[in-house]
């Protein structure tokens, strides 16, 4: 899945209504905890990365996914499962979930921070 959505974050993430203008680059307000100057997006090798500073009162950073949970409230699997709808083909879809991928979870696999592609 986040093969898919490499070097593609700023669209994808704008599927979800993340406001563009907060993924410059620079620091600005966070799309998924609001505050003034306490999030970046710096999409390092294009896998959508970002750090909030405030995020769960603490620091936040991770990849397009997690910053896609970061801004929905959604758990994983609900993130990777729209994620899909939105990435992938009905037939791309289909075989991904016969595949095993509805079923994967944090940790596992060998995608970008652990999670399978």
């Amino acid at each position: 899945m986040l093969t898919e959505a490499h070097g593609r974050w700023e669209q994808v993430l704008a599927w979800f209504d993340v406001r563009t203008e907060l993924l410059t680059g620079r620091h600005g307000p966070c799309p998924g905890c609001g505050g003034r100057d306490r999030f970046r997006f710096d999409d390092q090798n294009g896998e959508g990365t970002f750090i909030c500073s405030q995020g769960g009162g603490g620091n936040l950073s991770g990849n397009g996914l997690s910053l896609l949970q970061h801004v929905t409230g959604w758990d994983f699997k609900r993130a990777v499962e729209e994620l899909g709808r939105k990435l992938l083909t009905d037939e791309a879809r289909v075989r991904w979930l016969g595949a095993g991928g509805g079923s994967e979870r944090r940790g596992q696999g060998s995608g970008v921070g652990g999670q399978r592609d």
